[in-house]
């Protein structure tokens, strides 16, 4: 019988693959397992902002957040795609989650390229966040 954590790197295997659909069925099957696991509501979020759907990614992100998520990558990949999106606000909402949880140079650079965007001074860019 296959476990959560089988099902969430099947589901995060399909995502990298371009294969949405597959990877909301697998994320699915993971999710009825253990509805309280946050890598897998980050990862339906990602499905959800990668189809444009930003209320269900909304959706999944709170539950992500609410059972603890504290994946930088998964936040990161939101924060990419909300970028991607137009949704600075929320991208730099979970540039700055990543961030929080992996302070490295990558993370620091999609924060700080988010807040050109938004139209930070550069002394504001420069500050420690």
């Amino acid at each position: 019988v296959p476990s959560v954590i089988s099902w969430l790197h099947c589901g995060a295997a399909c995502i990298r693959l371009g294969e949405l659909d597959i990877a909301r069925h697998v994320l699915v099957c993971a999710n009825e397992l253990d509805r309280e696991h946050p890598k897998v509501w980050g990862l339906l979020a990602i499905i959800s902002l990668r189809k444009g759907n930003v209320l269900l990614a909304k959706e999944a992100l709170t539950q992500a957040l609410r059972f603890g998520l504290n994946d930088s990558a998964v936040f990161v990949e939101l924060a990419t795609c909300s970028f991607k999106l137009g949704r600075l606000e929320l991208a730099q909402f979970l540039a700055e989650k990543a961030l929080k949880f992996e302070k490295n140079t990558a993370n620091q650079d999609i924060l700080t390229e988010i807040r050109k965007h938004r139209g930070y001074t550069q002394q504001e860019l420069t500050k420690d966040t």
